[in-house]
């Protein structure tokens, strides 16, 4: 739990991919006084990426900005640093959590249509992990998107789920929109 003699940084941290990477940030994170909450760490394109919720004492702030371009300078990552609240995010209005999942032959627009429609219903893009494949025989460029939505209870999912398919046809896209 947090508590207000914390420190709470948000770290933007990417660079060419190699092996280490996450062992480096870390162990920085752990010199300056610093323990990772919560993270999401992936591979995109020859790059890897990390974004992480670091707490740690008041202070933790300074330590991190002070250091920061040496580790830089000794790693070939760059890094940003933002001070953020420990507070967890309230929703306004009750919540139902659902997962949406989408497929098509990879064109531009695609996450753009269905946050779209979502925005239109208030619905709340929690997390969303997007990723391209080969189809198996004709090698065709198969996109996916993954998300985690928070869709106000007021709301009513059938109609969510039929302007969601109105907009996938319109795109080629096949939507599945499943409670969790």
């Amino acid at each position: 739990m947090s508590n207000k003699n914390q420190d709470h940084v948000l770290v933007t941290c990417f660079g060419a991919d190699r092996p280490g990477i996450v062992e480096e940030l870390t162990r920085w994170f752990f010199e300056q006084g610093g323990n990772v909450e919560e993270s999401r760490m992936a591979r995109l394109g020859s790059e890897f990426a990390v974004l992480a919720l670091v707490s740690g004492a008041n202070g933790l702030t300074e330590k991190l900005a002070a250091t920061r371009e040496a580790f830089e300078r000794d790693t070939g990552l760059n890094v940003v640093l933002k001070t953020v609240s420990a507070v967890l995010f309230q929703p306004a209005v009750p919540v139902l959590r659902y997962r949406l999942e989408a497929t098509a032959l990879d064109h531009p627009g695609i996450v753009n249509r269905i946050a779209h429609v979502l925005r239109t219903h208030s619905a709340s893009i929690v997390e969303a992990a997007t990723h391209l494949e080969q189809a198996p025989f004709t090698s065709a460029p198969i996109f996916r998107v993954t998300m985690e939505v928070d869709i106000p209870a007021s709301v009513s999912v059938a109609k969510l789920r039929t302007e969601l398919a109105t907009a996938a046809e319109a795109d080629g896209i096949d939507v599945l929109l499943l409670p969790q």
